[in-house]
């Protein structure tokens, strides 16, 4: 009796299976994990292009904003009177562009002939408060244009106390000019509008 007792007990016994091991073969195979890792890889390859594309196209904004800063910084040296060497610029204060230059100037027209001149006016960049601004590697100043036409450079100054706006292509003055940034990755373009009135716009 006893003995059937003891072999109906082994039978029914429910194992605890809080603390058991399961002891399992089972895994990814080879095949598996190539599927998972080139999905991931493509995964990361579109996601990288797609960051890259956003900083490119944000390359051209900002370097738009930034130049309607500095134009409106060159605006307050004038409005200012900022002092250039020991006095204040017979022509005021300036942005120079120029489509051959990947780069742009606020500068102090020292002499009073409406242009930037690379003496004595360099002085300025140096020393007395003005500045070269570099362009993104991928931004280029594609083109200037003003009623005069297509021009390869442009100069605007202003002169206190409004201050007045002059705007001159090498030609002539104008009453408003549109210089042109183009991404040549993207072939993006941006404009940036200046007006006789000193509004400066990018657009």
């Amino acid at each position: 009796m006893c003995y059937v007792l003891c072999v109906m007990y082994r039978k029914c016994k429910i194992p605890n299976t809080k603390y058991q091991i399961l002891n399992t073969n089972e895994g990814f195979t080879l095949l598996e994990l190539l599927i998972s890792l080139s999905i991931i890889t493509m995964m990361i390859a579109l996601f990288l292009a797609n960051y890259n594309a956003g900083i490119r196209s944000n390359e051209l904004s900002i370097a738009a904003q930034q130049i309607v800063s500095d134009t409106h910084s060159a605006q307050n040296k004038a409005l200012g009177s900022t002092i250039y060497n020991t006095k204040f610029p017979d022509g005021g204060w300036g942005v120079h562009f120029d489509t051959s230059a990947g780069s742009y100037k606020v500068f102090a027209d020292s002499n009073g002939d409406k242009i930037y001149n690379s003496s004595p006016d360099d002085e300025a960049l140096v020393a007395y408060g003005g500045q070269t601004f570099s362009l993104p590697a991928n931004v280029i100043i594609s083109s200037i244009v003003t009623k005069n036409g297509n021009q390869s450079a442009l100069d605007v100054t202003f002169l206190p106390p409004d201050p007045i706006t002059r705007i001159y292509d090498g030609i002539g003055t104008s009453t408003v000019a549109t210089t042109t940034l183009k991404n040549l990755i993207t072939n993006k373009t941006t404009t940036i509008t200046i007006n006789v009135l000193g509004l400066v716009q990018a657009n």
